[in-house]
């Protein structure tokens, strides 16, 4: 584990499972202290949970499986007078047919409508005409779209 990393909490109480990052490592416990025993490189933890800060050991905390999925899009509106729907989103054609039906239900989740898939050719136009296709990443349920790099 390191500084930024997400873990949960497993500890009883009201912050039980919840997740938060890792501020600071290896930090002695005030509840240690009177007792000489303690070993700031084997207990201590800060973590950041929701805004609230929390000093914990580090046997009740564990690391977050962090799951990381991206794909490239490109995001076409329609003007008023033309006819279909008011927005169509491209997608590149995927290497395989698992992963591309598996990408296609993630996508479809999150646009909350079909995508289409360009072949590499179309592909190159849409980003002749419409410029550089955005990628949308999500990592451990939270998303965010960021300009594709050239």
């Amino acid at each position: 584990m390191k500084v930024g990393d997400r873990v949960r909490m497993s500890h009883p109480g009201k912050r039980n499972g919840e997740i938060g990052i890792i501020r600071a490592l290896d930090i002695s416990l005030d509840s240690h202290k009177s007792n000489n025993v303690c070993d700031p490189c084997q207990c201590g933890i800060h973590l950041d949970i929701n805004g609230e800060s929390w000093k914990i050991n580090k046997t009740f905390v564990e690391p977050v499986n962090v799951t990381r999925r991206s794909c490239e899009f490109i995001e076409v509106h329609r003007k008023s007078e033309e006819v279909g729907l008011t927005r169509s989103i491209y997608i590149p054609r995927p290497s395989s047919f698992f992963g591309g039906w598996a990408r296609h239900r993630w996508l479809k989740d999150y646009f909350g409508q079909e995508c289409s898939i360009a072949s590499p050719e179309f592909w190159k136009v849409l980003v002749e005409r419409h410029g550089r296709p955005k990628t949308l990443i999500e990592e451990s349920g939270e998303f965010r779209i960021e300009e594709s790099e050239e």
